[in-house]
């Protein structure tokens, strides 16, 4: 697989926060309350660079076409994509001072990986794709709502994970000035429903997207593995800070289904002096929620 080259300038680091994300959840999810889980997961954009991702409710309708500046829509098949998104790869939120592209659907593998996990602790997890083909539910033209009312007495809960990726990026706006080649980020909000109910359980929306720069290059698991470690560069020139990586596309996906299940804690301490200079973000993942 072809291998991928991330180049970014310190001075577009994002600035760290103690929890980039908005969340609330009341308790735990178990086997026991929600036995039977559906797993949907959507590709999504708006029109916003780098914004959060909105809140997913009951009220989230996946057939509007339109992306704004607090709606995101749902582009996770060819149809809809070229309606969303007609000069796509550049992103729906580009403009001369913000020149992005998207990077690729990781839905396929996002699925699989979140449904293995969710399995492994005892839930009998489905992708949601296939069983609303089965149960004819045509969701990308549905509310939340309206998709848990055609579930019922089919599955307990469903859980949701929306996402946008971000790849080749040039950037020059108020003093700021970066280039991002291959695999630049993504971001992503996590929801999971009691059928029945109606209700949602919990929501997590993260602020900051997941990026190499961010969270990659601070996980202390990646730096001490001889065999990933060395996927990873990070060089000082100028009295700036350059990282570059050579993750294949799998890799990548299977260290983001990582963190979206157990989300990242920067280290207490900068792992070397270069570390330092690049701002570090911590994220929320599922463990937070599901048992």
């Amino acid at each position: 697989m072809k291998k991928l080259a991330l180049l970014v300038v310190l001075s577009f680091v994002m600035l760290s926060f103690t929890d980039s994300g908005l969340l609330w959840g009341k308790k735990k999810i178990t086997t026991a309350s929600y036995p039977n889980i559906g797993i949907m997961v959507n590709r999504m954009t708006n029109k916003i660079v780098y914004s959060p991702m909105p809140r997913t409710t009951l009220k989230t309708n996946y057939s509007i076409r339109q992306p704004t500046k607090k709606v995101n829509v749902y582009i996770d098949d060819p149809n809809r994509l070229s309606e969303s998104v007609p000069d796509y790869p550049a992103y729906t939120g580009s403009s001369a001072r913000w020149a992005l592209n998207y990077y690729k659907n990781f839905t396929p593998a996002f699925t699989d990986g979140l449904k293995a996990w969710s399995s492994g602790k005892g839930f009998n997890s489905v992708d949601f794709r296939g069983f609303a083909k089965e149960n004819g539910i045509n969701f990308p033209e549905m509310t939340v709502k309206a998709i848990l009312e055609a579930c019922e007495d089919k599955i307990d809960a469903l859980l949701i994970l929306h996402y946008m990726d971000i790849g080749d990026s040039y950037v020059n706006t108020q003093g700021v000035k970066a280039t991002n080649l291959g695999f630049g980020s993504v971001l992503y909000s996590i929801a999971m429903f009691d059928v029945k109910k109606q209700k949602r359980l919990f929501y997590y929306s993260s602020l900051l997207s997941l990026s190499i720069d961010n969270v990659f290059i601070h996980d202390a698991a990646i730096m001490n593995n001889p065999q990933l470690m060395k996927k990873l560069n990070i060089e000082l020139r100028d009295e700036k800070v350059y990282t570059t990586h050579s993750f294949t596309d799998d890799e990548l996906s299977t260290q983001l289904v990582h963190y979206f299940i157990n989300g990242f804690k920067c280290p207490k301490k900068p792992l070397s002096k270069l570390h330092k200079r690049i701002s570090c973000s911590n994220f929320k993942g599922l463990q937070a929620y599901i048992q």
